[in-house]
């Protein structure tokens, strides 16, 4: 790398094998140049003169699925492009590093500062109004940007998740960027996703618009995972690019709940919409900790113990009599989000009762969980028993895995969660709707409680997942950042369903800690 270049102008990245990412929630002035609140990825422009460079910051969806890997930086074009001078010290052979530097006493301004090799480059940055708070700078293996608060939900920071190792890099997070892109351009005016009506909220200009409508009566569970897709990227309605979005979702969702708690009409399984809602609100509440949504919370957490069975779980109605997992692997999770908001009243008999319940679904010999009975397959709707066998899927026993382990069962003592690893490990992740092996259900709970597993499986699933998942996401027109409806449940829940979940599978990286220290 020289910074005297003849002929047109190139791009160089940064780092070996990732992009550089610059994250703002605030407007700036960077050398003069606004730029708005956002994440960029930044990368070197040489000019054909000595020493005329410039910084330029890239918007990664514009980039997305154009084979955009940070190998490709000089094949990029456009931006905000902040000219720099780039001074050369041949006696100085620095490692790339990346500095904000500030006066404590005077935030009006910082200087970021990169050096690689014996190259520097420093450029002034300054806040449209006002000054910044105190940071720390973060650097991750793709990016760098402003530290926040630690959240008891994962990695999430300020509507810009950390990427840790191992999550695909670049390539996930564009995938993640595109998905929640989408979902904020599909969601209705009202707030809500409309499983049977979103398409009309796209734009003509851009093309046809979408199929891949579901059923109505699950609105609500669907404006849930959305809402889930956008909290699970750390975008909040006080932070990141979407809060605006988060916000309709949220107080639409809160309309929603009766009396009682319950979120939704009592329709057809209406408790899978209540149990995906009140996850939705409890981690609303645990991120954010606004009074708005705190008491919504508790009342959703109030209506879950309320229709548990005694001493048991649940299923499709306040007190049914029967159980099984799949509504209960939802409830459950409601309940672990609650319980790590803080200021929510959970019991902990309730979340006994259900573990004890999976546990009695699960044959310990093989770790496979059934639905209602002891080691069963999973279930398929009518009519679509053929075209998605229940043998290429282990849904409930990955269901059944992630309750066990938010439960506070470690994976590394335990042998029935080990065998329930090796189910997973011989139905990875492929798209193949020919043979019936898509099932976005399965692949959400297997990244979950694989990625809880950690080690040889997790990585053998992550890297399945990421190629299962990315590869197929479409890339055009209204379509663009979603996933077609393309498993057993895409009628039910149609394209926001679809889109949500696979959002949130190349989440799993930031979305929740490790409840153990598996790596």
């Amino acid at each position: 790398l020289t910074t005297s270049k003849a002929g047109k102008l190139k791009r160089w990245r940064f780092g070996r094998d990732a992009w550089t990412t610059f994250t703002t929630d605030v407007p700036l002035k960077v050398g003069g140049v606004a730029l708005a609140p956002g994440r960029y990825f930044v990368v070197l422009e040489l000019g054909a003169m000595a020493n005329s460079a410039a910084l330029v910051f890239l918007d990664p969806l514009s980039l997305l699925r154009r084979d955009s890997d940070a190998s490709r930086a000089d094949q990029t074009e456009g931006g905000f492009v902040v000219p720099v001078a780039v001074t050369e010290s041949p006696e100085l052979r620095s490692p790339l590093s990346l500095d904000f530097m500030a006066d404590q006493k005077d935030l009006r301004r910082l200087d970021l500062t990169i050096a690689f090799g014996p190259f520097r480059v420093a450029v002034p940055i300054l806040p449209e109004r006002g000054g910044f708070a105190k940071v720390e700078p973060e650097t991750s293996p793709d990016g760098v940007g402003f530290a926040g608060n630690p959240n008891p939900f994962g990695d999430r920071r300020g509507g810009h998740a950390r990427k840790p190792r191992g999550s695909g890099g670049g390539r996930t997070q564009l995938a993640v960027d595109a998905g929640l892109e989408w979902l904020k351009n599909h969601q209705s005016p009202g707030g809500f996703w409309d499983c049977d009506g979103f398409m009309a909220n796209g734009d003509t200009k851009k093309g046809p618009l979408c199929d891949g409508s579901g059923q109505p009566q699950y609105d609500v569970g669907v404006t849930g995972l959305a809402l889930l897709a956008f909290l699970g990227a750390g975008q909040t309605h006080r932070d990141g690019a979407y809060k605006e979005p988060v916000r309709k979702g949220l107080k639409w969702l809160a309309a929603q709940q009766d009396a009682d708690g319950c979120f939704g009409p009592r329709t057809f399984h209406y408790t899978y919409n209540h149990g995906v809602a009140a996850l939705a609100m409890a981690e609303a509440w645990g991120m954010t900790q606004s009074g708005v949504w705190k008491a919504p919370a508790q009342k959703g957490v109030d209506f879950i113990l309320a229709a548990q069975n005694p001493y048991k779980a649940w299923r499709y109605d306040v007190k049914p009599g029967d159980n099984d997992v799949s509504v209960t692997s939802w409830m459950a999770m409601a309940l672990h989000s609650a319980k790590l908001s803080g200021g929510l009243v959970v019991p902990e008999e309730p979340m006994e009762h259900a573990l004890s319940f999976v546990k009695e679904m699960t044959d310990e010999t093989t770790g496979r969980t059934g639905y209602t009975k002891r080691g069963e397959r999973p279930v398929r709707p009518e009519g679509r028993e053929i075209a998605y066998p229940a043998d290429e899927s282990e849904s409930l026993t990955a269901a059944g895995m992630l309750v066990r382990i938010f439960g506070g069962e470690n994976p590394k003592g335990s042998a029935v969660l080990k065998a329930g690893a090796e189910l997973l490990s011989r139905r990875l992740p492929v798209w193949d709707k020919s043979a019936g092996k898509i099932d976005m259900y399965y692949w959400y709970y297997g990244t979950l409680a694989m990625y809880q597993m950690g080690g040889d499986a997790w990585n053998q699933w992550n890297t399945k997942m990421i190629d299962a998942v990315v590869k197929p996401q479409r890339t055009d027109g209204n379509y663009r950042g979603s996933w077609d409806p393309a498993d057993a449940w895409g009628e039910d829940g149609g394209r926001v369903y679809s889109t949500a979940l696979m959002t949130m599978c190349l989440e799993v990286y930031y979305r929740y800690d490790r409840v153990f220290s598996t790596r």
